[in-house]
């Protein structure tokens, strides 16, 4: 059977090199057939005049941009008009890139911010035909949609930015697409899939700078913080902190970040870390320190000019002075709160601290005050639940737009493709198909025997735990004499009573210091016992016993009397997690396939597995 698995691999290997081979020799062909493209890029007029004149916009855009959005916009439409007139594809697309990003994120206007990415998007096209589209222009797009909260456009924007970033060998627009999509999942609450691609930007980015690298480390060390790993979250921001010692040791590359650039996003940085240690005291209860940080993130936030960071942050430092009975500082800062979301206009902020000081006032029996901010809330809740569904008819909008202009877009390129790159000889397809219904059938065996194989290990492991247990079970039977008993070292004699016949591992949360509170003895000397003279863990001196129980539970209960949620509960799990991960370390195997294929004293005594085939070494962790 080894030896027609080998045959098998080897035929499968054999098959994807000669499609591999196919493929590349009709990629070669495409580029042959392909017309020669010319780098697009950023072009100069012919004329002085409108050379002249385009320059007095560009700096008059600089200039306005930051302070006056309104007049920017005035000077971009006059030199989107004058880049058509003069043929400029490459600046009239930048210039209306440009449009849309002040009108999403300077004015908020994310139905013209569409529109204008729009009009981009199809200059774009026309120009290459979607080879060499430029990544960031589809990051943008995504950060669009992420602003306002339609998390699936923006997800699909940042794949296909990373997907034509691959195309180009574009490490870095692939690491930026990767950490969006990982700010995406964050936001709305998938952790874990944060994490994944949070750690696929970070492979990328430690080979660029160590300042990159360094903000992949805090995005990982806040999932954390948001999980409550307070370990995970120490660990990442230590080496987030360690990379950007080592940025500061190391020349700024300015082919990839400017030096003010950097500047900033180290003090960007500093804010990040700021907060997350916040989070992280806050998690652990401390919160005097997360108070401190809270603290050290809002002032680093106001001299960023960061008001959403530093209004958050205000309304957090609130809600903590309650938390430790300071009601006076608890008012001081909802105040603040209160206020700073009436000077930005955040209705959100505006109801949810009107709501904590009528609760504060109300404590400190101001009744006055409390009915004042009672009726603020209920206002600007009213107010709040009429701009919702304005926003999500504006939200409506843009798809509707976006919609309708990719709608257009395809049906231009289809009528312009030349139909030889569009439709496939048929005689190819037949081929692909057939040489892929074999692979897929050989790898359908493939995976067979695997799981076969897989299984009769487990079987093994099953087996080998059982007769462990049958051996224990005979062990206990045997009485020691009066000798034998005085020479047992007592601490180990007291624990044998305490786990093997009153079985306390039983109770949740059993700690160290439980078990030495019944011993008579202190939590130092036990600790150091166990580790020295049983060379294990407590924990995992515990769990032994609480897997070695589940499994006695799971020999004796072939009816599934009880399921496994039940048998966890009944050895002393807190979890379930944690009893199906600690039943597969100590194991081997998972509870589900132990329960499954557990079997009785009788059928133990008649099977030996080790006649069936694949002779492999089973580690029976517990015995």
């Amino acid at each position: 059977m080894n030896r027609n698995i080998f045959y098998c691999n080897n035929f499968i290997y054999l098959i994807f090199i000669a499609i591999g081979l196919f493929a590349l020799t009709n990629c070669n062909k495409n580029k042959l057939e392909a017309p020669e493209n010319t780098d697009w890029k950023s072009e100069e007029s012919s004329s002085k005049l409108v050379s002249k004149e385009i320059n007095y916009l560009r700096m008059n855009i600089k200039r306005q941009y930051s302070t006056n959005p309104d007049s920017a916009i005035y000077y971009y439409d006059r030199i989107i008009d004058l880049y058509h007139k003069e043929q400029m594809s490459y600046n009239e697309f930048d210039a209306n890139l440009k449009l849309s990003e002040l009108y999403s994120f300077r004015k908020g206007e994310a139905v013209k911010a569409i529109s204008y990415y729009n009009k981009a998007l199809k200059i774009m096209i026309m120009h290459e035909k979607f080879e060499n589209e430029n990544p960031y222009f589809h990051i943008d797009m995504g950060n669009m949609f992420y602003a306002n909260k339609l998390f699936p456009q923006a997800k699909k924007s940042y794949l296909r930015a990373i997907r034509i970033a691959r195309k180009q060998n574009n490490n870095f627009a692939i690491s930026v697409g990767q950490n969006n999509i990982g700010i995406l999942f964050r936001a709305s609450g998938e952790y874990d899939s944060a994490c994944v691609y949070f750690h696929k930007a970070l492979v990328i980015r430690k080979k660029i700078i160590p300042l990159y690298e360094a903000q992949n480390y805090l995005y990982l060390a806040k999932v954390f913080a948001f999980k409550g790993l307070p370990d995970s979250i120490l660990l990442y921001r230590s080496l987030g902190l360690e990379a950007m010692k080592r940025q500061a040791s190391t020349t700024i590359d300015t082919t990839i970040i400017t030096v003010s650039a950097s500047k900033a996003l180290t003090q960007d940085m500093y804010v990040y870390d700021a907060n997350i240690m916040a989070i992280y005291y806050k998690d652990i209860q401390n919160y005097s320190k997360s108070i401190y940080y809270y603290k050290l993130t809002w002032q680093r936030s106001k001299e960023l000019k960061d008001d959403m960071t530093t209004i958050s942050c205000l309304l957090e430092i609130s809600k903590l002075y309650v938390l430790i009975h300071d009601i006076k500082h608890a008012i001081k800062y909802a105040e603040s709160t209160y206020q700073m979301a009436l000077e930005i206009r955040s209705q959100d902020y505006v109801v949810n601290s009107t709501r904590l000081l009528s609760q504060l006032y109300d404590k400190t029996n101001n009744i006055a005050k409390a009915n004042y901010y009672l009726t603020q809330n209920l206002n600007f809740t009213d107010s709040l639940d009429k701009s919702l569904v304005s926003v999500q008819k504006e939200a409506d909008k843009i798809l509707l737009i976006t919609a309708q202009a990719e709608e257009s877009l395809r049906s231009y390129l289809y009528k312009e493709r030349d139909e030889g790159k569009i439709i496939k000889s048929q005689f190819f397809w037949i081929i692909t198909e057939f040489i892929l219904l074999i692979v897929l059938c050989l790898l359908v065996i493939y995976i067979y025997q695997k799981k076969r194989k897989l299984k009769i290990e487990h079987l093994k492991q099953v087996n080998m735990i059982l007769r462990g247990l049958e051996k224990e079970e005979k062990n206990k039977g045997m009485k020691l004499s009066t000798d034998q008993i005085e020479t047992v070292n007592k601490m180990e004699n007291q624990l044998v009573i305490l786990f093997d016949d009153e079985k306390i591992y039983t109770q949740k949360n059993l700690s160290l210091s439980d078990v030495a509170r019944m011993l008579g003895t202190n939590i130092t000397y036990l600790s150091q016992y166990i580790n020295n003279n049983l060379n294990t863990t407590y924990n995992d001196y515990v769990n032994s016993y609480r897997i070695k129980d589940a499994c006695r539970i799971f020999q004796n209960n072939t009816s599934l009397k009880y399921s496994i949620d039940q048998v966890s509960d009944m050895v002393g799990f807190g979890s379930r997690t944690t009893f199906y991960s600690t039943f597969k370390k100590m194991t081997g195997v998972t509870p589900a396939f132990f329960q499954k294929n557990v079997m009785t004293k009788e059928q133990l005594l008649d099977i030996d597995l080790n006649d069936m085939h694949g002779h492999s070494k089973v580690d029976a962790k517990l015995y």
